[in-house]
C-alpha cells in the first residue's frame, strides 16, 4: 500500500505497511540526484528557511501527518532526542 501527496506540484509517498518507521510514517520522495526529499522539511524551509546541517525538523504535536508549518520546528539533533525519550 502507498499513500500519495502533493506538494507544490511534486509527488510524495509514504509506505504506511512498510516495517521501517520512516517510510511508514514520513512522506519523502527521491530527486534526480537519488537523494531523499522529506515533506515536513520541505514545507519547513519554504516557510521559514534554510535548515542547519545536522538539525532535525520536529512535528510539534508529536503526529508525523500533521505538516501544519505552525507544527513544525527546527531543533539540535539532540534536543530531538529529548522530546522523544
Amino acid at each position: 500500500m502507498v499513500e500519495i501527496f502533493e506538494y507544490c506540484g511534486k509527488v510524495f509517498r509514504r509506505y504506511p505497511n512498510s516495517t521501517r518507521r520512516s517510510d511508514a510514517v514520513y512522506f519523502k520522495r527521491t530527486v534526480k540526484t537519488g537523494e531523499t526529499e522529506w515533506l515536513h522539511r520541505r514545507i519547513y524551509e519554504d516557510s521559514f528557511g534554510c535548515i542547519p546541517d545536522g538539525f532535525h525538523v520536529h512535528h510539534i504535536d508529536g503526529n508525523p501527518s500533521n505538516n501544519n508549518p505552525e507544527n513544525l520546528e527546527c531543533v539540535s539533533p539532540s534536543e530531538h532526542a529529548d522530546r522523544h525519550p
